[in-house]
């Protein structure tokens, strides 16, 4: 109910609505708050999507990567970055933002999995590769979740010589081998 308002009757919810909020929720109730923002934009179409983006959701997902209102934990960032899974429309700005700050350590398999089934990789490389080598310097151990990070990898083309030199070295960091293009 506190997110219909937010998002159809307050004009810019990050000024004041959003960090009242925050400081005084608890980390779980945060982190059903992302998840509640993710399930709205699935069954959102996307000129609706990208009018949450322009308004509040964007400055909502900086706020947050800044520690803003209040510190971000580590199980609301990883929250974050399922988001990316409904934010096609503007996944680049979306990685660009999500990439910057405190990076989870584990994230949920059913990220990678969604991320495998989207086929971002023939438009997108390049934000992909950034998403998938960031998250995996930071990610400690990986466990079946390794065989779409796999084939998210083999379907990126166009990468420049750096980029396919960071993702090659994150990649060998959790023991995978691969020839990219």
């Amino acid at each position: 109910m506190y997110l219909t308002l937010l998002i159809f009757v307050v004009e810019k919810p990050t000024l004041k609505y959003i960090p009242e909020f925050y400081k005084s929720a608890s980390e779980e109730i945060r982190i059903q708050f992302v998840k509640a923002i993710s399930n709205r934009l699935k069954s959102m179409d996307s000129e609706t999507k990208l009018s949450w983006w322009n308004r509040w959701l964007k400055r909502f997902i900086e706020n947050r990567k800044n520690n803003k209102p209040v510190e971000l934990p580590e199980t609301e960032c990883s929250t974050l970055f399922m988001l990316l899974l409904r934010l096609d429309f503007v996944f680049e700005d979306a990685v660009k933002i999500l990439c910057k700050g405190s990076i989870p350590s584990s994230i949920d398999h059913l990220f990678w999995y969604q991320l495998n089934k989207e086929k971002l990789a023939s438009d997108r490389s390049h934000s992909l590769a950034k998403l998938l080598f960031t998250l995996l310097n930071s990610i400690k151990e990986l466990g079946f979740e390794k065989d779409y990070i796999i084939q998210i990898a083999k379907t990126l083309q166009g990468l420049d010589e750096k980029e396919n030199k960071q993702l090659r070295e994150a990649l060998i960091k959790h023991g995978i081998a691969l020839s990219l293009s």
